[in-house]
């Protein structure tokens, strides 16, 4: 699946904050200091969507909004910085956004875009332990990408099988909670150069029940709310 590219018009805001959570949502930003220099880059690609400094809205890069020289070519969205962290305006529809919001945004306007459901990048420790075995021994392993249909779990231990049901016990750091749910492996990767010597498997949850699902929404939408990368604190991941 293609990685939505997002172009980001600085003004007199630093909006690098953005780079990490974009990133952990699966996309991929470049940054540009002036409408030159992003009506240079045209020449090369086109990005999927535009955010624009809402400090920039008073001068010539708001002609250019309003004329419709740079929204015929892409999507365009204000981005405004606030403590509590970005929040975009999408000035067609009249509509604020969240970052979080930006998954749902692509799916209704990017026809490349098929990604269902929202998945971070995340570090998160776990144990992993075979459904219905006579052993009853859990593996330490860790989380890498979590979401609400499943997850992908590094491993120190030869990956389980295709197929294979595994109970998985994720803890939610900075939320003081455990996750518990069933997966079954969809696929495997083995340590190698090409897979950057990762090991682990991807599983997709097996009917997760409602309170799981709000339990991970919840952790994703506020880990992303609230990413390091945009309030100050440590990076986590």
């Amino acid at each position: 699946m293609k990685k939505p590219q997002i172009a980001i018009l600085q003004g007199k805001t630093n909006l690098i904050g953005l780079s990490t959570p974009l990133t952990r949502m699966g996309f991929t930003g470049e940054f540009f200091s002036g409408i030159k220099a992003f009506q240079l880059s045209l020449q090369k690609s086109v990005p999927d969507l535009l955010l624009v400094d809402v400090t920039l809205t008073d001068k010539h890069a708001d002609n250019l909004l309003l004329s419709g020289e740079i929204s015929e070519v892409c999507p365009v969205l204000l981005v405004e910085k606030r403590v509590e962290g970005f929040l975009l305006f999408d000035r067609q529809n009249k509509r604020r956004l969240h970052l979080v919001d930006l998954h749902a945004y692509f799916l209704q306007n990017l026809k490349s875009y098929s990604r269902k459901k929202l998945r971070l990048a995340v570090k998160l420790p776990s144990l992993l332990s075979h459904e219905h075995s006579s052993q009853h021994s859990s593996q330490h392993s860790s989380v890498s990408c979590l979401g609400t249909g499943g997850a992908f779990v590094k491993t120190g231990h030869p990956a389980p099988e295709e197929g294979q049901l595994l109970q998985i016990t994720i803890s939610l750091l900075g939320h003081y909670a455990e996750l518990d749910v069933c997966g079954r492996v969809l696929y495997s990767v083995s340590p190698c150069l090409e897979n950057n010597y990762i090991q682990g498997v991807g599983v997709r949850f097996e009917k997760p029940d409602k309170s799981s699902l709000k339990v991970i929404n919840d952790y994703l939408t506020s880990s992303l709310l609230e990413d390091p990368s945009i309030i100050g604190r440590a990076a986590q991941c």
